[in-house]
């Protein structure tokens, strides 16, 4: 599942589709065109609304799969690098993916594919999660034997990134940290002041890293022209309740009306459509989707 701007994107990889819910309501469904995406377990969806997918095939090649939602069409990725057992897929500034396995990750960025392995950089080793921030920083956690490793990339499509860590290492038992160990680092966040927090899986407490740039964790936002709010105050539906007619006001162009009942089903859809004929649906609540100014839009309706 992720966050998408105001949408949560739902992978069902058994399908395999993707659902797309705003404010509680499916608005969307993309099916998948390759059966094999039943084989991908993490989804990440980059600033062109596009999700993409990885997994191994034969000898432990890295696939990288890329759905185009305009087209309905897969482009696949092969390359060399083995990343270990996945961990996540993050989407970055730039259009950019992140892919996190266990002893490497992965940047990608404009078709072009920079990988950071645990044969170059130890620190690398048992990665257990990574963040990336508002400037495009990426963050991670990876633990050892006895310590634990705190580190960040930035800049990785230059010839020399820069590459920074910071080793915790051994064990606390203040009643503070009660009983910590560096080892046991599994989480990592950052908090709204943009520091770096990252907790133990024993349950045994946290650390918490100030990071002197103070970005926050990267969120996709809407791009919209007109706010949300803005178009939920502006567009006027009325009667409501209506017997049979309904009509749709706003001051921005109508792009197309659906009406869903409570369960979820579409139960009825117009395209440029200010005044509804719903003579044909049965008396109840329901909810309308209304596309306007590349957004949606949902109201309650109730037919007597």
């Amino acid at each position: 599942m992720q966050q998408v701007a105001d949408k949560t994107w739902i992978y069902d990889k058994s399908v395999p589709k993707i659902d797309i819910y705003q404010n509680g309501i499916l608005v969307n469904t993309h099916t998948l065109d390759e059966t094999d995406y039943q084989y991908c377990h993490y989804m990440a969806v980059d600033d062109n609304d596009n999700p993409w997918f990885m997994r191994y095939i034969s000898g432990n090649q890295l696939q990288i799969k890329k759905f185009d939602i305009a087209t309905a069409t897969t482009t696949n990725y092969s390359r060399p690098e083995y990343l270990g057992t996945f961990k996540k897929i993050i989407a970055a500034p730039n259009n950019a993916i992140w892919i996190v396995g266990a002893s490497g990750v992965m940047y990608i960025e404009n078709g072009n594919f920079h990988p950071f392995l645990v044969a170059d950089h130890i620190e690398l080793s048992n990665i257990t999660d990574a963040v990336v921030d508002t400037n495009g920083k990426f963050h991670f956690v990876s633990t050892a034997t006895n310590s634990g490793a705190i580190g960040s990339i930035e800049n990785p499509t230059d010839t020399n990134p820069i590459f920074t860590k910071q080793y915790i290492t051994g064990n606390y038992n203040s009643p503070l940290l009660a009983s910590f160990k560096a080892s046991s680092l599994g989480q990592i966040t950052i908090d709204s002041e943009g520091s770096i927090c990252s907790f133990a899986t024993n349950g045994k407490g946290a650390i918490k890293l100030i990071d002197d740039d103070f970005s926050t964790e990267y969120r996709r936002q809407s791009t919209l022209a007109v706010p949300v709010q803005t178009l939920i105050s502006d567009i006027l539906m009325y009667p409501n309740p209506t017997h049979h007619i309904l009509n749709i006001k706003s001051k921005y162009p109508i792009e197309k009306v659906e009406i869903f009942s409570l369960l979820g089903k579409k139960v009825f859809e117009k395209t440029d459509g200010t005044s509804l004929d719903l003579g044909k649906l049965i008396s109840g609540v329901y909810f309308v989707k209304i596309s306007s100014n590349n957004t949606l839009v949902s109201k309650k309706l109730v037919i007597k």
